[in-house]
């Protein structure tokens, strides 16, 4: 049988009705999806042909071949009507690991997240549709965001920072060489002057929206930085490690202010309450410890039975979210440390969590390509 050639070979075909001669449907490795038919098998010529976001992996007609459902290596099903090739997207998903979620702001029906395919992805919380793709340079990908309503940052695991608009997805800046072995956090500061962002070697830098131009290189942490929080009125900001430091700065005088050290494990994560003394953090010695930044000794562990990864605080200070090794979502009560509910969902170590800014969910993500979606009721 002689098929019409696309930029790539066919990947997966189906038989569709037809009164007379031969009709096809096929997904083509290039993307497209082509409906071809002729009186017979050498006369076959492309009938129509559309677009869709990659290789389509797999089709599947319904009963009656009216509709087929195109699945792409973009992570999106399609529903396809075999009559005029017409499509609606069913649904969208990421098909690499993710590594970091942020919601924009105090935005509660978007978030974004980053993933292993290269892709920002901002994510509608009311039909979980993808708004927004946008991709990073070939060979590397996000490994944290940070949001307003206009703009979103990511950082890179080339180093690289990239600036896009929010409304259109285009690329509106970058700078190249931000961080040597990766951007590993950052945070947009409200006032939306500058972004602070860490690295793999252990440095902070905070940059000028403006200008593009380094600010500040606060340099204390021996290891990677693996989160870092702005206070609200964007003049400090404290900063965990993998060298089992919590460390507080001062961005106007560019000093560090405070200094604790976990005693056993590097830190991953932090989470920091609205009364800006408190401070939790988790790391790799399966402690979640509880700081008050006015103290030298820490105020309070609690041993886990798993790595915690991450871990996030309720707008309202009453509930942490954590998340790691043990493959599931807990929701702690702060006033009793007790777990309050536990999420099963994940097949693979979760990477970030996050509430949203009302309070009314809680957003994870993966090494399992999964972003689950946790409705939270008090």
């Amino acid at each position: 049988m002689h098929i019409p050639p696309v930029k790539q070979k066919a990947v997966t075909l189906e038989c569709l009705p037809s009164h007379s001669g031969f009709r096809l449907l096929a997904g083509g490795g290039d993307g497209t999806a082509t409906i071809m038919s002729g009186p017979s098998a050498p006369d076959m010529r492309i009938e129509k042909q559309i677009q869709l976001d990659g290789r389509l992996a797999s089709l599947s007609l319904n009963q009656d071949a009216s509709e087929a459902l195109a699945v792409s290596s973009g992570g999106s099903s399609f529903q396809i009507r075999c009559q005029d090739l017409s499509v609606r997207v069913h649904n969208q998903v990421s098909p690499g690991a993710l590594y970091d979620v942020s919601y924009p702001s105090q935005i509660s029906d978007l978030f974004l997240t980053c993933c292993g395919d290269g892709l920002v992805t901002m994510w509608d919380a009311n039909d979980y549709s993808a708004r927004l793709r946008c991709p990073v340079r070939a060979g590397a990908y996000p490994l944290s965001v940070a949001a307003s309503e206009d703009i979103l940052i990511a950082g890179c695991s080339d180093g690289r920072l990239l600036c896009f608009d929010c409304d259109r997805g285009s690329n509106l800046w970058h700078v190249d060489n931000a961080h040597k072995g990766g951007a590993t956090t950052l945070r947009l500061a409200s006032n939306m002057r500058f972004v602070i962002s860490g690295g793999a070697e252990g440095e902070l830098r905070v940059w000028e929206l403006q200008t593009k131009n380094m600010k500040s290189n606060l340099k204390e942490h021996a290891a990677r930085v693996n989160e870092v929080k702005l206070f609200p009125n964007d003049c400090f900001a404290i900063s965990a490690s993998r060298d089992r430091c919590l460390l507080t700065w001062d961005l106007t005088t560019e000093k560090r202010l405070t200094h604790h050290r976990d005693q056993h494990g590097g830190l991953n994560c932090l989470a920091l309450a609205s009364n800006q003394t408190t401070v939790m953090t988790a790391g790799q010695d399966k402690t979640l410890t509880t700081w008050d930044l006015r103290m030298a000794d820490p105020v309070h562990n609690m041993e886990l039975d798993e790595v915690v990864n991450t871990i996030s605080i309720s707008p309202d200070d009453r509930y942490l979210a954590t998340a790691g090794t043990g493959l599931v979502v807990k929701i702690w009560d702060l006033q009793t440390n007790a777990t309050q509910s536990v999420g099963v969902g994940h097949s693979r170590a979760v990477q970030k969590l996050s509430f949203s800014p009302d309070g009314k969910q809680v957003v994870s993500v993966g090494l399992d390509h999964s972003i689950l979606v946790w409705n939270f009721y008090t």
